[in-house]
């Protein structure tokens, strides 16, 4: 890739794209979390979760000197077709130019999990046990996703809410 240019709402450019030069090279994994070519680089590295994961916004990946190689080469822009319906979407649109000189455009402008692009019962499954890991315990979340599954088949929530409120409780406790 010789570049890139991450379009985004331009309310959106201050918090992941300004200033430019510190959104490319972040020194942690929080500031990672706020940075749009880190965010670019991280999905194209790949991840855990559904694509990326916290732990994909560490600073040993924050500072890896192949994600600064590809941070270097990415711009963050506003985008009218993503401000014109931005906070009801977060889109962005994706302008890459190789080194070739090709141009190749992707405009993701629906939310993922949104009613445009749902989430399969898989993916479902995948970011429920990403988000109770360590807080539930596997066979725990496991039948809480089995029992949220079949909930049109469900009588009673008692299967579902009763270990959730136990995690709950034990994370409030601490």
């Amino acid at each position: 890739m010789a570049r890139v240019v991450v379009g985004v709402a331009t309310s959106t450019v201050r918090t992941i794209g300004e200033p430019l030069e510190v959104k490319r090279s972040p020194e942690t994994g929080y500031q990672a979390q706020f940075s749009g070519p880190y965010a670019f680089a991280a999905g194209l590295f790949g991840g855990g979760g559904l694509g990326t994961a916290l732990d994909d916004y560490s600073d040993e990946l924050a500072r890896d000197p192949a994600r600064r190689a590809l941070m270097a080469k990415v711009d963050v822009v506003g985008d009218e077709r993503c401000s014109a319906i931005y906070p009801f979407q977060f889109p962005a649109v994706v302008t890459v130019t190789t080194t070739s000189g090709e141009v190749l455009v992707e405009e993701v402008l629906a939310n993922r999990g949104g009613p445009a692009r749902p989430l399969s019962d898989e993916e479902l499954a995948t970011k429920f046990r990403d988000n109770v890991a360590g807080r539930l315990p596997d066979d725990a979340a496991a039948k809480v996703r089995d029992d949220v599954l079949a909930l049109q088949h469900a009588t009673d929530l008692t299967s579902v809410l009763e270990p959730l409120s136990t995690t709950f409780q034990r994370g409030a406790a601490q």
